[in-house]
């Protein structure tokens, strides 16, 4: 057995350890400093109070893993929108701080439900006048495993379909560990393991949640995660973000089609959102085929039916309506 599983604190130690980490002033990141010394000092407060960091990993087909994935700019941040890499993760000079990474460090942000990788680039803009891309992507079919994990254990909503993997966790984490940990090490593992996503949830300047993530999709081994997910706080926690590392973006996936769209409306509390489309495309020989939107077209309600079935009724109407 490895020694940090064998010598993993108990439920009260872990409880004393998370209240020492509280009182704790965390370092932050500066912009221009050097990231890996920035990580490890974040990983040694980490490990030096709980012995260790636990990545809680599952392996996946893309056959296994059919959902689609949507990611959103804002159409204004475009240079050309005839090009498939602009809707891609920015480039290397282009990136900034972000929940998930460090400047320089590009990842690709996206939800599996395009309301919510919506939401979460308008955030709180309050100008309904703001006009957005939309992109689809899919993982191109493989019997090639990729590495998948989650910052999914803490309390979510039950509106989140995704509220059940806590209980599918803990399953699998009894079952890995049932003859490594006592009863009172796997409860402490559990309060550790949601000690760490509440810290990256709710970390504000980001240095603590892009340093967790750094460490497994930028790390020194070979081994590296491709694919994270997590709760959307600009959703209130009811929908999920993706974050997927650009080579897997670049070998794995493939674009599929186009929106231009505005929001109206959004109410976090209903969870209720407004959008009007005026734009969309396909791909027809390796270029983004650009349709104006007109009541007569039955492909972009066939589209529209794919693309967002999770937020349109069966027996829904569409309304058009000119600029």
């Amino acid at each position: 057995m490895n020694d940090k599983i064998k010598n993993f604190p108990i439920y009260s130690d872990v409880i004393k350890s998370v209240s020492n980490m509280k009182d704790l002033t965390l370092p932050k990141f500066s912009i221009g400093s050097n990231v890996d010394d920035h990580v490890e000092k974040i990983t040694k407060l980490f490990t030096n109070e709980f012995g260790w960091i636990p990545n809680i990993i599952n392996l996946f087909t893309p056959r296994e893993f059919p959902f689609k994935i949507y990611r959103v700019r804002e159409l204004s941040s475009f240079t050309n929108t005839d090009l498939f890499t602009e809707y891609s993760y920015p480039p290397i000079n282009k990136v900034g701080m972000g929940r998930c990474n460090f400047p320089n460090y590009p990842v690709f942000y996206c939800s599996d439900n395009a309301a919510v990788a919506l939401i979460e680039v308008v955030r709180e803009s309050d100008n309904p006048n703001r006009k957005y891309c939309i992109s689809k992507w899919e993982i191109n079919p493989s019997d090639e495993k990729f590495v998948f994990q989650s910052f999914l254990e803490t309390d979510i909503p039950r509106e989140n379909i995704y509220s059940e993997l806590n209980v599918i966790q803990k399953n699998k984490i009894n079952k890995l560990f049932a003859n490594d940990l006592n009863e009172e090490m796997r409860k402490g593992l559990f309060e550790y393991l949601k000690y760490l996503n509440n810290v990256f949830i709710s970390d504000k300047n980001y240095s603590i949640s892009a340093s967790l993530v750094h460490r497994i999709l930028y790390p020194k081994s070979q081994f590296t995660t491709d694919m994270l997910m997590y709760p959307s706080a600009q959703t209130m926690y009811k929908g999920i973000n993706i974050v997927i590392h650009p080579n897997f973006v670049e070998n794995q996936m493939k674009i599929t089609r186009f929106y231009i769209a505005k929001c109206d409306n959004y109410n976090p509390k209903t969870g209720i959102i407004k959008s009007s489309f005026l734009k969309y495309a396909d791909i027809k020989k390796n270029q983004i085929n650009w349709k104006n939107i007109n009541p007569d077209d039955i492909l972009f309600q066939k589209y529209v039916r794919e693309d967002f079935s999770d937020l349109i009724k069966p027996n829904s109407k569409f309304k058009f309506y000119k600029e």
